[in-house]
């Protein structure tokens, strides 16, 4: 299995759906906020945040299909940055920091080190892995089919 390989299907099925609403529910249950509400509630806006962009990302689940995979995965990498610098202003203490901190660097991890670079129409369709091509290749768009 390649290094990176959260593809725009894995994350919306097996990740931004599921994994949002489960980190949106799960400081209650820990009874996470004693050392800092603050960051508390601050993870929570940018839970919902995290929430809502697939529902405006174009693909299959998407309900108003305004920005694409790789604008997504900008507005998340900053609010894992956003994430990280909270826990580092608020100074939450405990299960607190240790649940923001690895949240962070999980947020900032699979939309950097793990996603699937992004691949052109002509480069899937040329592709000789075996996998089938989730677009049709129109040659006349492929710059060498002229020559």
């Amino acid at each position: 299995m390649p290094f990176r390989f959260i593809t725009n299907s894995i994350r919306t099925y097996l990740i931004d759906y599921p994994v949002v609403v489960v980190l949106m529910v799960a400081p209650f249950p820990l009874k996470l906020g004693k050392s800092s509400t603050v960051a508390l509630w601050l993870s929570m806006v940018t839970r919902v945040t995290a929430l809502l962009l697939p529902a405006l990302r174009e693909h299959l689940t998407g309900l108003i299909r305004v920005i694409n995979y790789w604008q997504q995965l900008w507005v998340d990498r900053a609010l894992g940055v956003v994430s990280t610098t909270a826990t580092s202003t608020f100074h939450p203490t405990g299960l607190d920091a240790r649940y923001y901190w690895v949240l962070a660097f999980a947020v900032l991890l699979t939309t950097s080190a793990l996603n699937t670079p992004e691949v052109s129409g002509a480069q899937r369709a040329t592709s000789t892995c075996g996998l089938p091509c989730e677009t049709q290749f129109d040659s006349s768009e492929w710059k060498g089919a002229n020559s």
